[in-house]
């Protein structure tokens, strides 16, 4: 659990970084430093911290698909990946949201 405390505090310091310093990151950068953090929060029994970034999470998938130009089929299988992990603030049943 320590590495995972290690791990997550990285993490957080890389997305403190990543707004505090303006490093210009593209959208995709900020869903995957969201989506790693979430996880470990939720590793680490944070749940209310993991929700807050997976919220974050799904703004910023929302962003990535609109700035595509009209290319959101390549937006949505870039960042399928992600998604996974916001299905259960859009479903309302668990078992559909484990379903998706």
């Amino acid at each position: 659990s320590s590495k995972l405390e290690v791990a997550r505090g990285l993490w957080d310091l890389a997305y403190r970084f990543h707004w505090n310093d303006n490093l210009g990151l593209v959208t995709f950068h900020t869903c995957a430093i969201l989506n790693n953090l979430g996880h470990l929060y939720r590793l680490v029994g944070q749940e209310a911290a993991a929700r807050g970034c997976f919220e974050s999470l799904l703004s910023a998938l929302c962003l990535c698909v609109q700035a595509t130009n009209g290319d959101g089929e390549r937006a949505v299988c870039q960042t399928e990946c992600f998604f996974q992990n916001v299905t259960t603030l859009v479903l309302k049943d668990p078992e559909t949201a484990s379903a998706a």
